[in-house]
């Protein structure tokens, strides 16, 4: 006989937004995005904690 239990679980979430480039140029209106760019992630996270139980 088996028998899985769930104790318990853990969930993260986490958002980064990164601007690189070159200094000053990357701020000129029109042509900074000649100089620079921007990347956005999202991370998502999950933990869960199982116990299982077999009976012989």
């Amino acid at each position: 006989m088996n028998h899985t239990w769930l104790l318990g679980c853990l969930v993260g979430e986490e958002s980064r937004n990164n601007d690189t480039g070159v200094p000053i140029l990357k701020d000129i209106p029109l042509i900074g995005s000649l100089f620079g760019s921007t990347s956005d992630r999202e991370i998502n996270n999950q933990l869960s904690v199982l116990i299982k139980a077999t009976i012989i």
